[in-house]
């Protein structure tokens, strides 16, 4: 009897030893598995603050680019070389002025005595911009010489004289001044566009940056997550309680993880150089030369959800949109040309008017009115056309088709305005409401992961499924991510389709 209460108990300390080891490891795994859920329930900013990068605020990259970018430099070249086409039409009303001076010998009959005349004349002419055009000259002549000749004499002349298009010049001269003119602003208005177009492809791509360094922190948690399961069961398989196939299974997705994980390393690394470069042009290679490190988003990421109404948005764009006061510029530059090609087919008919004052001087042979002056008027007219005048109708009819182009030009941008205007506000409204249904699938997604994990504790599950539950809370939260930020890159499309973006002067 003695002996049988003797087995029995040496039996039951054995079934105590074999459950006391049994426990042990699952008590461990289950500490390991609280570790691990607060790494699940820690927000993706604090995952992404532990990511290596050198910090750049958005403000500092918009400004580099509106200093060093390609786009803004050639939008700034674009600018002058209008303003220079400007300044050199405005010679159509420089007024010219013209000095001459000369000597001449006239042969005589007595071959010791010789004459010399000289001469000299200045005068300016100046046109208005209605195309009338003035002149004046002033003139003096006198004879040099061992013998004055008979009836030559010194004296000036000053002579004054106008010339007013009536048909074909009347207030052309100065059309390419003026269309020139209409081009600067137009000209202007590109650059300030251009500015606002490079401050948004900045911020665009900025937002992009933080996407991906989102994107970087969630796969890092996942392989973080992946390999934490792979501990637990290896130390398992150790202890023969599960079986080597769930070893594998966890090893195959560490293994897909990690190869995801460092593809979106490099997308991160690949979005980063694309924003110095952008911003920074011709000096981007001695910026990412300097730093090893990635480029690293630090502005706020919380945006507010507008929804707009799309009429107040097309009345706003169609008064502040710039490209659409270039296309306007460039077709009224157009209209100004073809007005003055259509000018050039008419016939060249024109009044002249001047007065003449001359006053003699000395003679050979003294009279009395040697110190007497004359004067004289004249009044005319002319008229002129050529024959055919296929220059001028060609002319006409190049003008004539380049103000369609450009009408065609500017009925495109306001079609396009209201297409940027309609798309932007759509996408407002579907990433406001995208951002909800997204944040809350992600939240649930992870609770399930985190109920999944601890079915796996209790016995209940497997690797397998864990491993798939983690996959979908994974790709609920890039989901949660990719519209977070789809969002903000919204708000700064809708800014630029209505004209009010950053970047102006």
């Amino acid at each position: 009897m003695r002996s049988r209460w003797q087995t029995t108990l040496r039996s039951a300390r054995l079934a105590c030893i074999v459950v006391c080891a049994s426990l042990a490891p699952r008590v461990g795994v289950q500490a390991q598995t609280m570790r691990s859920e607060s790494a699940l329930v820690q927000s993706i900013d604090a995952l992404v603050a532990r990511l290596p990068g050198r910090a750049i605020p958005l403000a500092t990259l918009i400004d580099a680019a509106l200093r060093e970018g390609f786009d803004a430099q050639l939008a700034r070249a674009y600018r002058r070389r209008a303003e220079a086409t400007v300044f050199y039409e405005g010679r159509a009303v420089d007024p010219t002025v013209h000095l001459s001076s000369d000597v001449a010998s006239t042969p005589l009959t007595n071959p010791t005595a010789f004459s010399m005349s000289q001469g000299t004349s200045a005068g300016v002419e100046a046109a208005t911009p209605w195309g009338t055009v003035f002149s004046a000259d002033y003139g003096r002549a006198g004879t040099l010489g061992a013998t004055r000749l008979a009836g030559t004499s010194d004296g000036q002349r000053f002579s004054v004289g106008v010339t007013q298009p009536l048909l074909d010049g009347l207030n052309q001269r100065t059309a390419e001044w003026r269309a020139a003119q209409m081009q600067r602003t137009g000209a202007v208005a590109q650059a300030t566009r251009t500015r606002q177009e490079v401050a948004t492809n900045i911020e665009l791509q900025y937002w992009s940056l933080a996407e991906a360094q989102a994107v970087e922190a969630v796969y890092g948690r996942s392989v973080e997550l992946a390999q934490d399961i792979l501990r637990r069961n290896e130390e398992l398989a150790s202890r023969d309680l599960i079986a080597n196939v769930d070893v594998l299974t966890v090893r195959s997705g560490v293994a897909l993880r990690e190869s995801l994980y460092m593809q979106a390393r490099q997308a991160r690394r690949d979005q980063s150089d694309a924003l110095i470069f952008a911003a920074y042009g011709a000096a981007a290679a001695q910026v990412v030369d300097s730093d090893t490190l990635p480029a690293f988003a630090i502005d706020d990421t919380s945006a507010r959800v507008v929804s707009p109404a799309l009429d107040d948005a097309l009345r706003m764009a169609m008064l502040n949109r710039i490209d659409l006061r270039v296309v306007r510029a460039a077709r009224d530059a157009a209209q100004v040309r073809l007005t003055q090609a259509r000018n050039g087919t008419l016939p060249s008919l024109a009044l002249t008017a001047g007065w003449t004052s001359a006053r003699n001087g000395i003679t050979a042979t003294p009279t009395a009115s040697d110190a007497r002056g004359t004067s004289a008027w004249r009044l005319g007219i002319s008229l002129g056309a050529p024959l055919l005048n296929r220059a001028d109708r060609g002319q006409e009819l190049l003008a004539s088709t380049q103000l369609d182009i450009e009408t065609i030009r500017m009925r495109s941008t306001e079609a396009q305005v209201v297409r940027d205007v309609r798309t932007t506000v759509r996408a407002l409204r579907m990433s406001g409401e995208r951002a909800t249904v997204a944040s809350r699938a992600a939240s649930l997604a992870w609770e399930q992961l985190i109920a999944e994990r601890r079915r796996l504790e209790l016995g209940l599950g497997d690797s397998f499924r864990l491993l798939q539950t983690e996959d979908g809370a994974v790709q609920s939260q890039l989901e949660a991510v990719r519209v977070r930020y789809n969002v903000l890159r919204a708000n700064a499309s809708y800014r630029l389709a209505l004209g009010t973006a950053s970047g102006s002067p």
